[in-house]
This record gives C-alpha cells, structure tokens and sequence, in this order.
C-alpha cells in the first residue's frame, strides 16, 4: 500500500516538473538555466535506471490449468503453484502432488502453509471428482493410477522446469487422498522418493493394504504418516506407523491437536514440508 501512494506520489510531481519547464521554455524562449539543466539530466538519469530494474516478484497465486487424459478419458483440471521466484530464475524444481479429499476440489490446498513453505518447489494438485483414486475393496483405480503417476507427471516434466529424478517427486494427500497417495506411491516407489498420509483410512482395505503395493527389492521412499487426535481415523494411522516400525522401513509419525479437519491436515502438512527441506 504503502509503496503505490509513493509512487503515486511520484508520478504527480514528474508531472508538475514537466509542465513548470513547459512555462519556462516557452515564455522566454531562451537557454536552460544551468541548474535545470542538472535536473533535468538527473530526471533522465533516474528514468533510464528504473527502466532498467529487474520486474518485480508476482503474488504467489495457484494457477488453474488444464490437460487431456486418454486414461480419464477428457479434460482435467489441476491447480498449479510455481515458485516465487520461477520466472526470473533458470534452475530446476522438485514437485509435490497434492490429493485431496472425497467431495473436495483441487482448491481445498490453498491455504497459507501451502503458499509460505513450498517455495522452493513446483506444487501440482488434480482435481478428482470426488476423490477416484480407488475402487471397490480399496483397489487402486487404474485410470486414476495413469493420470496421476503416469500422464500428469509426464505433462508437467515437459511443460517446466523439474528434477525428474525420484528424489525430485513427492505425492501426499488428506483424507481418502492420503490413502490414494499412500497406495500410488508405493506402487510407483521409482517415481516418488517420499509420499505422506494425513488422517488416512490406511487399512480400508485390509491390514497394511498400502504396503503390499511396495515392490520387495525397492527402497521404501520417505514416509509420513499423521493425525489428529480427535480423529476417528487415528487408530488406523497408529496401527499403520507400528507396523512400519515392525517391518524396520524408516518413517515420520506424529499426531497432534484437531479431527478430521483443517486444523489437523494444516499441521501435518506443514510437517511434511519440514520432513521434504525443499522451501
């Protein structure tokens, strides 16, 4: 605010200077006092030098974009967060999926943590129509499966500057989302060097449905798992992280205040965050 009454301000008096010089040169039509002309080169001087200043950083906003899927079989949607400073710079950026939750849109991730702690990196969140990451008895959904790990991936290699390496990738997501993200990554463990679960069913389909998926000779990626203590999904996160534990695979598990609500998923999101240092 304070900067546009400046600069305001400014453009008011480049105004009055010029027409006071209009006055001067044409009521005695004679040579430039010395001391106007110091100022007017000095005027020159300023404007040539603000022309050259480097543009100034635009507001960290979510960009909603669109992609064909032969898999989904249409247009989807996807919100897109790029790094402040992508624009003016020519290095490469690791990338996080976002997948949110059954009866939310791609939209449910623009909160502050979100804009504040990523960046450093490219953040890309589908919109699923009401969360299709899996089907009947918690299998996962093939046609998802391709557009998230496989299309959209591949889109946003093509289109912007990334690492493409696995340590260069993450996927998490809330809810349904988080199970989604839990499953696809695991799957896919060459893709996605760390994936995190907030407040997720993560034995909807069984005990240790998701880490069935994990391929015997692969090394597991970095694993997150949180919840909220007034969540009715905590005892699955819990039995999840022990299991983990039994099984020696590395992981971060946390809980902490709220349900299965924003006041959980905001926390455990800015833990991921932390756990991944890309900021």
């Amino acid at each position: 605010m304070f900067s546009d009454i400046r600069q305001g301000r400014s453009i008011v008096s480049c105004r009055l200077a010029a027409t006071s010089l209009c006055r001067v040169t044409s009521s005695r039509r004679t040579a430039l006092p010395a001391s106007l002309g110091v100022s007017l080169g000095l005027l020159t001087l300023m404007s040539t030098l603000t022309a050259q200043e480097p543009p100034p950083v635009r507001p960290r906003t979510i960009r909603t974009q669109q992609v064909m899927s032969e898999a989904l079989g249409g247009v989807r949607t996807f919100g897109l967060l790029l790094p402040p400073d992508y624009d003016r710079s020519a290095r490469r950026y690791p990338v996080l999926y976002l997948l949110h939750g059954s009866g939310q849109r791609h939209s449910t991730w623009g909160r502050r943590t979100l804009l504040d702690r990523t960046t450093g990196a490219i953040v890309v969140m589908p919109d699923m129509d009401r969360a299709r990451y899996v089907i009947g008895e918690g299998r996962v959904d093939a046609r998802a499966e391709a557009f998230i790990t496989t299309e959209l991936a591949d889109f946003i290699d093509r289109n912007y500057r990334t690492l493409t390496t696995r340590d260069g990738r993450a996927i998490a997501g809330l809810s349904i989302g988080g199970f989604g993200a839990m499953l696809l990554g695991l799957r896919h463990a060459d893709r996605f060097g760390a994936i995190g679960a907030f407040s997720a069913p993560l034995d909807a389909a069984g005990e240790l449905a998701p880490l069935s998926e994990l391929p015997p000779a692969a090394v597991p990626p970095l694993l997150f798992v949180g919840c909220g203590v007034a969540d009715s999904l905590l005892p699955s996160s819990r039995r999840f992280a022990a299991r983990l534990d039994e099984r020696g695979i590395a992981h971060r598990y946390e809980q902490g205040p709220g349900g299965h609500t924003w006041e959980a998923w905001d926390w455990q999101l800015r833990s991921f965050l932390e756990m991944l240092n890309w900021a």
